[in-house]
């Protein structure tokens, strides 16, 4: 099962972003995940190591995957 982490920026505030944890099957669990984006970034980071044992992939606005080394993008 594959993990899926998602990081939006809010639209009512920006700079605020959020995001959303799904393995197939399971439900997504919605996150807070920063007030910037190196700070989204770690979270996501965080996420794919603590959840994606069984392969990862992090989908981000650019300025947040800015911070996130191309090999901690995806993960099979």
């Amino acid at each position: 099962m594959k993990t899926i982490i998602t990081i939006v920026e809010s639209p009512s505030m920006p700079g605020v972003f959020t995001g959303t944890l799904k393995n197939t099957g399971r439900r997504p669990i919605h996150i807070e995940a920063g007030r910037d984006p190196a700070a989204a970034a770690a979270k996501a980071i965080d996420l794919a190591l603590h959840h994606g044992r069984h392969g990862y992939a992090i989908f981000a606005p650019k300025k947040v995957l800015d911070y996130i080394p191309i090999e901690f993008r995806s993960n099979n």
